[in-house]
């Protein structure tokens, strides 16, 4: 009986690399985006707003919360005088801007200004 050899081309691969690519490719199939892709869709952004005017400062505050419940704030500051009204316009109009940048679509809007909100809704001219 004789014995034939077969040669084999073996590589290498450290075992980090395969775990790493396993739970990567594990990531893509059972992403966050895939499984909430429709509630994502159907949960609004929601805006809160609001502008300030003091004697020594003038500013905005805008607080937005993602539809996954992602909080974010900004504040800004306002170099020229407005009066209070204006700041609260100025602030809403920040927090839009930064909305549209995120591709926001759906909406819910709120600030303690009643004469802007009431201007949003179409209550007041």
């Amino acid at each position: 009986m004789g014995f034939s050899f077969v040669r084999i081309s073996l590589t290498y691969q450290p075992l980090k690399a395969i775990k790493g690519q396993i739970v990567a490719d594990f990531i893509v199939d059972h992403s966050l985006a895939k499984a909430t892709q429709g509630y994502v869709e159907n949960q609004p952004w929601t805006l809160y707003f609001d502008g300030f005017s003091h004697k020594n400062e003038i500013g905005v505050g805008v607080f937005i919360l993602s539809p996954l419940n992602i909080p974010k704030k900004f504040k800004y500051k306002i170099k020229d005088f407005c009066s209070n009204n204006e700041a609260e316009y100025e602030a809403l109009i920040v927090g839009l801007k930064i909305l549209l940048g995120l591709r926001a679509k759906n909406l819910v809007i709120k600030g303690d200004s009643e004469l802007v909100v009431k201007q949003l809704t179409k209550e007041y001219k």
